[in-house]
């Protein structure tokens, strides 16, 4: 299309950010909806070179026809080049194209005064437009729906990976603070008062902060590195006497710190821890004593699964940014007997233990001194472990087994006991006097006569 002077108007007469003589223009086209500002920026991003350089400029909004702008839209983020832009567009708007060719445009130094003239028209336009409206509700909708057109064009922010880019990617080994049970991520430590587990989490601060990499419950070695405890519910006096205590005559790690004093992570907590860990990029464990601390105050009308979630997505997002662990302790409800799962007894909504990569439970075992970690998580798999906690031991917290193996040897003893005192004895009567399951008891009875512990006589069963 030969590019034609505008009448009225000299080559260069619209210069950026010089008006446009909007008297040369229809406001309204009844017949096409377009006015001759609108067409003649059309023009400009059809038929000029400026095309790819403009359109991102100019707003949904801009156009009387939306559905154009969606069109050019459409065509921008395929990249179409010129000759099929123009060849589609004659296709779908052809009576707009028409009156386009009818009229004498020519290629400027800059079409934002033009635009600038367009956006000032569609203003005009939406006035008019209020000024027929009898009924507020109408004119209320019809400003929401204009500025709900004022953006340029919508592009994808996410960047996204095919299936087949994913599964091509090599990724690292997923980082263990300690191996086996906390992974590197966001880690809830959830137990009831005084069951001791602020006592478990600065041992763990303790393990890793050892130069020479020291051993976590007792038995399993961790990789050192630095460690920073918060604990918000102390003073220094009593921290000083609790870290006294958890290293029963062990040395004192340099690379372990500790504050009783963090923000909420709304007013500025998130921002200190992150600002501690770029100051020590050597720092493998962060825990955060309690989570009830630091949480942002209660807002009315807010839904609790959404704040957790968001609460719980900020120290995520923060972990997996410096590649450490962050561990919050947190508390149980008083009526976790009645959850049908035991990590239902956290407290607060699930968006706490569904955002955490790791959730771990601490109750009271059986046994005297005895603490049952419950672990769950999405690298870690699922298990109970039985600890013994004696803060007079040289290890205060030490790896006793899996909890069904440590009860196990329990019922053995129980079972050996009685099968001493009262001779030959069925497993239902057994089972009985003992208040154990019989299903239970058969198993372990039968366990224990293969590792020849104890005889069998016609279904019952003694010691040899």
């Amino acid at each position: 299309m030969t590019k034609k002077k505008l009448p009225g108007t000299t080559p260069g007469g619209l210069q950026s950010n010089q008006g446009y003589n909007s008297s040369m223009t229809s406001i309204t086209s009844p017949e096409y909806g377009t006015s001759s500002l609108e067409r003649y920026l059309l023009w400009a991003l059809l038929y000029d070179a400026q095309f790819r350089e403009l359109f991102p400029e100019v707003r949904r909004s801009d156009f009387q026809r939306v559905e154009i702008y969606d069109f050019l839209a459409e065509h921008y983020r395929k990249g179409t080049d010129e000759t099929g832009l123009i060849k589609d567009f004659r296709l779908h708007f052809p009576t707009v194209a028409e009156t386009i060719d009818k009229e004498n445009h020519e290629s400027l130094p800059s079409y934002y005064g033009l635009l600038e003239e367009v956006r000032r028209e569609s203003e005009e336009l939406l006035r008019e437009r209020l000024l027929t409206l009898r009924n507020p509700e109408d004119a209320i909708k019809e400003v929401e729906r204009f500025n709900a057109d004022r953006h340029g064009i919508r592009k994808a922010k996410v960047k996204y990976l095919s299936a087949t880019e994913l599964m091509e990617k090599e990724f690292e080994p997923i980082r263990w603070t300690v191996p086996g049970l906390i992974p590197e991520g966001l880690i809830l430590l959830a137990g009831k008062p005084k069951v001791g587990k602020s006592w478990l989490a600065l041992h763990l601060c303790h393990a890793v902060a050892f130069e020479s990499g020291g051993y976590a419950l007792g038995q399993i070695e961790v990789e050192p590195g630095k460690a920073v405890y918060y604990g918000l519910e102390d003073s220094e006096r009593r921290l000083q006497e609790r870290l006294k205590g958890i290293s029963c005559g062990l040395p004192i790690p340099g690379n372990l710190f500790i504050s009783n004093h963090l923000e909420r992570l709304d007013t500025g907590g998130l921002e200190e821890i992150e600002a501690f860990l770029e100051d020590n990029p050597e720092t493998r464990l962060v825990v955060i004593d309690t989570l009830a601390r630091v949480k942002p105050r209660t807002r009315r009308n807010t839904d609790a699964y959404e704040t957790d979630t968001e609460i719980m997505g900020g120290l995520q997002a923060l972990a997996m940014r410096h590649g450490v662990t962050v561990l919050v302790v947190h508390h149980m409800r008083k009526n976790v007997k009645d959850a049908d799962d035991v990590f239902d007894g956290v407290l607060g909504s699930t968006g706490l233990t569904g955002t955490a990569d790791a959730t771990v439970l601490v109750q009271r075992g059986r046994q005297s001194k005895e603490i049952v970690m419950h672990i769950t998580g999405r690298d870690v798999e699922e298990q109970q472990l039985s600890v013994k906690f004696d803060l007079s031991d040289r290890v205060p917290f030490n790896l006793m087994g899996t909890t069904e193996e440590v009860h196990m040897s329990d019922t053995r003893k129980e079972i050996l006991e009685y099968l001493a005192e009262n001779g030959l004895t069925g497993p239902k009567e057994l089972s009985k006097a003992l208040g154990k399951n019989y299903s239970t008891t058969k198993v372990m009875l039968r366990k224990m006569l293969a590792d020849g512990v104890i005889v069998s006589e016609n279904g019952k069963y003694k010691k040899p």
